[in-house]
């Protein structure tokens, strides 16, 4: 499937994994929507505008705190006066606290639960009634694959609980949404800062129908063909195997992205 035409919403775009995603988007030929709370940061605003402005797309920055139900819901229909449709929901918006339970206050817990599990779960409801009517819409969410590993809740529980409650959401909304043909799936990156590659698989991502899918972005690529990963590090002269994993990764996953690493080194 071509995005050229396609209108893309995505939250936490202004910088990161989101930034790299719509400027992969953008080169494709979407039309893109960047919902941020930096969007009223005038030189934030001035930058963004200038890396668009050189792709040759349409492109919006809307404020949006993803804890507000409703600057969510201003934020999508000021993309819908502006593109007239919706047909990506990529949400990227999250919150990171790596405290352990004694040391987390309840602010802080209120706050990435709020952004993490009631945000993400907010944008996509507010955003159905459009996807609806798309020919191929997609909802996206960076999340990891469930796992139960303890090793992955053994030092920062809350935020765990919380990534994992993202991942949740993508099962129920798959579940719940395909009758209506909209395809919910999980996007991970393998690394922590491996940001260009996570972009390239959004893209892949918009290519397939099956929903309720987990995928991490170099076992997508490797699995896609994929062989010089030099191009998505962000940290040049790096070799692959010593950039520092992310968090979540369950052993399945790991065994078989080294498997292909190794079938590749071949």
């Amino acid at each position: 499937m071509s995005l050229k035409g396609k209108v893309a919403f995505i939250t936490g775009g202004s910088r990161g994994i989101g930034l790299a995603i719509a400027l992969k988007f953008a080169r494709e030929g979407a039309k893109v929507s960047i919902a941020s709370r930096n969007a009223t940061m005038g030189l934030k605003s001035n930058e963004l505008y200038e890396k668009f402005k050189g792709e040759g797309v349409e492109f919006m920055l809307v404020p949006c705190d993803v804890q507000s139900e409703r600057q969510i819901k201003d934020a999508i229909e000021m993309t819908i006066r502006r593109f007239g449709k919706i047909d990506i929901v990529v949400n990227n918006t999250s919150q990171l606290v790596l405290k352990a339970t004694e040391d987390i206050n309840a602010e802080e817990y209120d706050r990435m639960f709020q952004i993490n599990t009631r945000g993400t779960f907010m944008v996509a409801k507010l955003a159905i009634q459009y996807l609806k009517k798309s020919d191929n819409p997609h909802i996206v969410t960076l999340c990891p694959p469930i796992s139960l590993q303890p090793a992955w809740f053994v030092n920062y529980p809350a935020y765990a609980v919380s990534k994992f409650s993202m991942s949740l959401g993508v099962y129920g909304l798959s579940s719940e949404l395909k009758k209506y043909g909209i395809a919910v799936n999980a996007l991970w990156p393998y690394t922590t800062i491996n940001t260009d590659g996570l972009a390239e698989c959004g893209n892949a991502e918009f290519q397939a129908r099956p929903s309720g899918q987990f995928g991490v972005d170099e076992l997508i690529l490797r699995k896609a063909g994929v062989t010089d990963f030099d191009q998505y590090s962000t940290v040049s002269n790096t070799p692959l195997d010593k950039l520092s994993k992310d968090h979540f990764i369950p052993d399945d996953y790991e065994a078989e992205i080294q498997k292909l690493r190794s079938t590749a080194a071949q």
